[in-house]
């Protein structure tokens, strides 16, 4: 049967938390007012429609004009039933052709929000699974994206999480039934997404109660994005600089969205020789245990692949062959079929196998496929799986090679560097026994990232990298793949980067001359704070700061979706010590088990007391 397509239009629908918790963060004005700088770099734009709505504890809002460019807002508050109230025509306004009313739209939009806030206080909490689902609906004729931003918890409602308030969770098993991502309530959201064309992307601001477990499967299995911007709401008073830089992370990510090619009604297919079988298909939707999977979405930021097993047995020499089926819409409503065709032969020289192997894809199946047990295994039971398939893989290795009397262990290229980069892995707080600030939030986030991340962003991503700031070498930054205290000299600066943060380290020692020629300033001590400086790339204004700066855009540009301010810290003797960051980056994970944590920062202080004698 011949699947009917309807025309796709491409809709963005901005849905935006308007609580008191949102308000206080600046959130709404800021998205509205970024949505001015959005309008000219829609991807197709010409052809592209934008809305808005907003939600708070009771209800959603939708907004329009009437004929003297008037707003008219349209409350929904069915939370249990909901529904848009809006016709299409109504509430979704030309990205290009008409700029002037969608500007009139989110000046009167600012205006109403602030008045509200002005006349009542409302709750912390928001209804955001209602305001996905009215999302949906409207988006039903047309297809699209729904980038909702929320900055509270959410409250009872529909697809709402377990969540009272800050505080209190709901104990009864009826209400808890209701919010769990198997209930049928989630499932139909991502039906009616797969139905319509709809991807939901989710902007989470410094909202450490919100239910991420469970709202992370819309976007999941929509092929929307989820970005989280961590920080304790104190820092609105003591750090807001910090706020600042979030929302310019904010805005980057929406950028990125909304200005690169989306793909929507996604169907994959492979097909393959008699003797092999599909044991799962791994991407940002998890696990599918079939051979072809449908998605509403995807954007070049998403990967898959398929773990397959043999069935049958095969000669030597045999040829096999798979073919790979991709049928697609774009932004432009084109029709795509694409089709990868591969063959190989089989051997029986396990030597040759591997030799064969791509490291990239090793790599991320061994992870990815203990990610999606971490909701049911414990970090130290995950760790343990993974270390042991790596031994069995080599010892098999071994064994078959009848390398029985080496005392070495010869690998070939592509898979030697594995132990490696699954080991680098453990760094990242998912797995590590001492996680630091990583909240249960934090894990969540970054294991929704894993699983989306392209193969070789993955690697990129996964291994943390130092490099040595030498004044004599600049135009060639020393490179250090193991990070420990051993590799650090303390007349040097060092610029570290994981994927999720960029820091640069500047040690008391470091000449005077370094500090005038990448901070414009004279010493250490003009620019030296308690723990943790303020400065970040702006402070770079020196006569060699554009050149580190543009150093670091290029780190960016490698570690897909890193878009986190450099953080820059000046370290003597004594604030080195209180740095939990610099602890983290350079540790390694051998004191896991086997040391307490006590002991092991003494052994630290001893060793960075030593570096500073």
């Amino acid at each position: 049967m011949i699947k009917e397509v309807k025309n796709f239009i491409p809709h963005y629908l901005f849905c935006i938390d308007i609580s008191t918790n949102s308000y206080n963060t600046g959130l709404p004005n800021y998205i509205l007012n970024s949505i001015q700088g959005y309008l000219n770099s829609f991807h197709n734009g010409e052809n592209s429609y934008i809305g808005f709505s907003t939600f708070d504890f009771k209800g959603v809002q939708f907004y329009s004009l009437g004929k003297n460019k008037e707003i008219n807002i349209t409350h929904m508050n069915d939370s249990k039933n909901p529904f848009c109230p809006l016709s299409p025509n109504k509430l979704y306004y030309n990205v290009i052709k008409e700029q002037d009313d969608i500007l009139i739209l989110i000046e009167k939009i600012n205006n109403y929000i602030d008045l509200r806030r002005e006349r009542e206080i409302t709750p912390n909490t928001t209804i955001s699974g209602t305001a996905i689902y009215s999302g949906i609906e409207s988006l039903s004729e047309s297809g699209g994206r729904i980038l909702i931003f929320n900055a509270s918890p959410s409250s009872l409602g529909y697809g709402g999480s377990i969540m009272k308030n800050e505080r209190e969770f709901i104990n009864t098993d009826k209400e808890k039934e209701l919010y769990i991502p198997q209930h049928t309530l989630f499932s139909n959201l991502i039906d009616l997404c797969q139905k319509y064309r709809v991807a939901v992307d989710q902007f989470i601001f410094g909202n450490f109660y919100f239910d991420l477990s469970t709202f992370c499967t819309i976007s999941n299995m929509t092929g929307g994005a989820i970005k989280l911007y961590d920080f304790k709401y104190n820092d609105l008073i003591d750090h807001p600089d910090l706020i600042n830089q979030n929302f310019e992370k904010l805005y980057n990510d929406v950028f990125r969205i909304i200005s690169r090619p989306n793909y929507y009604d996604i169907t994959v297919n492979l097909r393959y020789t008699i003797g092999f079988e599909v044991m799962e298909i791994l991407g940002s939707f998890y696990k599918k245990l079939t051979d072809n999977f449908s998605i509403p979405s995807f954007d070049p930021d998403s990967s898959f692949f398929y773990h397959l097993r043999l069935s049958d047995s095969f000669n030597t020499e045999q040829k096999v062959s798979f073919q790979l089926v991709v049928y697609y819409t774009d932004n432009f409503n084109k029709r795509y079929l694409r089709v990868f065709n591969y063959t190989n032969k089989t051997s029986s020289d396990i030597s040759q196998i591997y030799s064969y192997c791509d490291i990239d894809v090793l790599t991320k199946l061994f992870l990815i496929k203990e990610l999606t047990l971490i909701y049911n295994s414990s970090q130290k039971d995950i760790r343990e799986n993974i270390l042991n398939k790596l031994t069995n893989m080599f010892y098999y290795y071994k064994k078959e090679t009848k390398q029985v009397n080496s005392g070495q262990l010869v690998l070939p290229a592509q898979v030697k560097y594995l132990p490696s980069f699954t080991n680098s892995f453990f760094k990242k707080g998912i797995y590590t026994a001492n996680r630091g600030n990583f909240t249960s939030v934090n894990i969540i986030y970054l294991i929704h990232f894993y699983m989306k991340c392209p193969i070789y962003s993955f690697i990129l991503y996964l291994y943390p990298k130092m490099y040595k700031i030498n004044l004599d070498k600049l135009n060639n930054l020393y490179f250090k793949k193991r990070l420990s205290l051993e590799t650090l000299k303390l007349n040097r600066a060092y610029l570290i980067t994981n994927g999720i943060f960029l820091d640069l380290y500047v040690f008391e020692n470091e000449k005077p001359e370094f500090y005038q020629l990448f901070f414009g300033k004279d010493d250490y001590n003009s620019c030296i704070m308690d723990q943790v400086s303020s400065l970040n790339e702006e402070s770079l204004t020196g006569e060699l700061g554009e050149y580190l700066n543009n150093f670091i855009e290029n780190k960016r540009c490698e570690n897909f979706g890193n878009y986190n301010p450099l953080r820059i810290f000046f370290l003597d003797r004594n604030n080195s010590l209180k740095n939990d960051n610099l602890k983290m980056s350079l540790t390694e994970d051998s004191f896991y088990g086997e040391i307490s944590y006590p002991d092991f920062l003494y052994s630290l202080h001893e060793k960075i007391q030593k570096k500073f004698k």
